[in-house]
């Protein structure tokens, strides 16, 4: 009878991005913040981490319209993630969570502040500093005023002499 050979343990690049409840105390963040990068020192490395206080989400949660983010890139055994995000899905204190496997190359992008303040209801074309709404609007009845057939012409023209 032919040994077994234990599969060797192979460990995965994981993304978590964690939302807390915007209306936690700070204390209380911090606390329940330690607690679970303890939970994922204990499965695997923890490559980097970015928090975002105090972000509005783009629809109520658990009625919370403010959250704080948590994103953390870590490595770890591919077994144990089930668990815990089992865990993560418990914890009151934590709306919304996404635990994804992250490829080989995955580089993290460090945002810039610029980039946090950024409001996706407010459009604005950059380069001239106007609502991009108001240049559409105008481009538009720009376009439907000018007749694009010989059809449309001769329509113009019959309407023009009455």
């Amino acid at each position: 009878m032919a040994p077994t050979l234990k599969p060797e343990k192979s460990e995965k690049n994981y993304e978590l991005l964690a939302i807390f409840a915007g209306s936690l105390k700070e204390s209380v963040f911090k606390k329940e913040l330690s607690k679970w990068e303890k939970e994922i020192q204990t499965l695997g490395k923890i490559e980097y981490k970015a928090i975002w206080e105090d972000r509005p989400l783009a629809y109520k949660i658990k009625k919370e319209i403010m959250g704080t983010y948590f994103i953390c890139h870590f490595s770890a055994d591919p077994t144990k993630i089930l668990e815990f995000e089992n865990t993560l899905r418990l914890d009151s204190s934590i709306i919304r969570h996404l635990i994804y496997a992250t490829p080989k190359n995955y580089k993290w992008r460090e945002y810039e502040t610029i980039d946090l303040e950024h409001d996706p209801h407010k459009i604005v074309d950059e380069s001239a500093d106007v609502p991009v709404e108001k240049k559409i609007e105008k481009n538009v009845s720009k376009k439907t005023s000018k007749p694009t057939s010989n059809i449309d012409k001769k329509l113009d023209n019959i309407l023009d002499k009455l």
